[in-house]
């Protein structure tokens, strides 16, 4: 997909970073997770006392002094995820296992069954991460209501004739095949994990088959799946209609700056003030392939520049999160630095802004709440993003959520109706790369423009 590198620590020169200098700093330590009590957790909860059961620790850090404070156990209605998660534009909601919505009878079960898939993973599978396990719970929630609706006992009462009838259904209410093999691989997961708890899944769902096969994901079915499935592509007149209105914003924005500068327009209010950072949202993602939560991990001092063989290279730093790969070097055309200049300047304020935060919560004499010790890990390591919202809970980064209901408004703003969406500027990437043979170089080494065709 994008072109990328993998930056060593040991052998490569990081990206320079430039702190502005009315940014007061920071405390480097951030609040990291209490590796000793929750590497003493069981793998398991099968087998244990009602008392031990729910005592067992979910998730656990040390504070600024290296007290350990447990944010959450098996017997709270919400497990706090957010410790286990990196990725800077995961909103509050998917950094948590809300249980709330299985009920009563069913609980424990899915509990025992979601909390050693956790720890264990599925055989063969990688292990999951915090957003597969909120999703699995969700999918959780819809097999539960079924069987409450039936007045089931427990899940262990669910017969093949019930699954048979779940699968019907949930085919029946016009889900697309990938949202189908994830609720059905949900019913898949209550019988693999069944002796977790003896209100598991008893029978196997679909003996001689599989959740993807049933969702038609599999066989003759596969092909029209994943059409259905695929990222649509912003058609030709679309994405030149994107590109001229961001570059105008971009040509225009040290100007707005100016003006924000000299208090004519506000820093965390005005629309064409905001615009700009979607402006360099957009155009970064359709420069550099970036995925949305690659480019909310972008900071202040991200891009270089390098020769190599008479031909200059443009690189911007971020983070890749969905590989594991760490600190990654993405390629982009000079303009990107650009770019990068006018967000850093355009982030300045909202930057100042969540230092002043911080500074004001580590002055509290008080013992810090989980949720306040939430607040700060996370405020702390957002103190040089640069794809930065003034949210109800302060300076955070935009959220995955937030761009799928920015984005829409940044094409109707240019004059389209297309539902815009952070994935499909990844996919016009890749789309543009292919088409100009992998690595045009006069496309890389432009300095204000794409092709004409983008």
């Amino acid at each position: 997909m994008a072109k990328r590198k993998t930056v060593q620590a040991s052998t490569a020169a990081p990206a320079q970073q430039v702190a502005s200098p009315a940014v007061p700093a920071a405390k480097k330590r951030i609040f990291g997770k209490a590796y000793e009590l929750l590497a003493d957790q069981p793998a398991s909860l099968a087998g244990l006392s009602h008392e031990d059961r729910g005592d067992v620790v979910i998730s656990a850090v040390l504070d600024d002094i290296g007290n350990t404070m447990v944010l959450s156990r098996v017997k709270d209605l919400v497990w706090e995820m957010w410790p286990f998660v990196t990725t800077p534009n995961t909103s509050k909601n998917k950094k948590r296992l809300d249980w709330s919505g299985i009920p009563d009878a069913y609980r424990e079960t899915c509990q025992n069954v979601l909390y050693r898939y956790w720890k264990v993973g599925r055989p063969r599978w990688e292990m999951p991460g915090v957003s597969s396990l909120v999703n699995t719970l969700n999918n959780m929630r819809v097999v539960c209501c079924f069987a409450e609706k039936l007045k089931l006992e427990s899940i262990a009462d669910m017969g093949t004739l019930h699954v048979a009838n779940f699968v019907h259904e949930q085919k029946n209410a016009g889900l697309v095949p990938g949202t189908l093999k994830n609720r059905f691989l949900m019913v898949e997961l209550l019988y693999l994990f069944r002796a977790q708890h003896d209100g598991a899944l008893q029978v196997h769902p679909w003996p001689d088959s599989s959740a993807k096969a049933m969702a038609g994901m599999a066989g003759e079915g596969a092909k029209d799946a994943g059409k259905v499935a695929m990222t649509p592509l912003i058609p030709v007149e679309v994405a030149q209609c994107l590109y001229r209105h961001a570059r105008g914003i971009l040509g225009r924005a040290d100007a707005l700056l100016d003006e924000r500068d000299q208090m004519q327009r506000s820093a965390f209010r005005d629309a064409e003030i905001i615009g700009i950072r979607d402006a360099c949202f957009y155009l970064l993602g359709v420069l550099t392939g970036m995925r949305s939560s690659e480019l909310s991990s972008i900071e202040i001092g991200a891009g270089r520049t390098e020769v190599k063989n008479g031909i200059t290279f443009h690189w911007v730093v971020s983070v890749e999160h969905k590989t594991k790969k760490g600190r990654v070097e993405y390629l982009m055309p000079s303009m990107g630095h650009d770019i990068l200049r006018i967000l850093e300047r355009w982030s300045q304020p909202l930057r100042e802004r969540l230092a002043e935060q911080i500074a004001t919560m580590e002055k509290q004499e008080e013992r810090l709440t989980p949720e306040e010790v939430q607040w700060l890990a996370t405020a702390r390591s957002n103190t040089s993003k640069l794809f930065l919202g003034n949210g109800y809970s302060g300076i955070v980064p935009v959220s995955g959520t937030g761009w799928t209901q920015i984005l829409p408004q940044f094409t109707l703003d240019a004059g389209t109706d297309w539902k815009l969406a952070p994935h499909q500027m990844r996919r016009l990437y890749a789309y543009t790369f292919v088409r100009h043979r992998l690595g045009d170089m006069l496309f890389l080494r432009s300095n204000s423009s794409i092709p004409a065709s983008t």
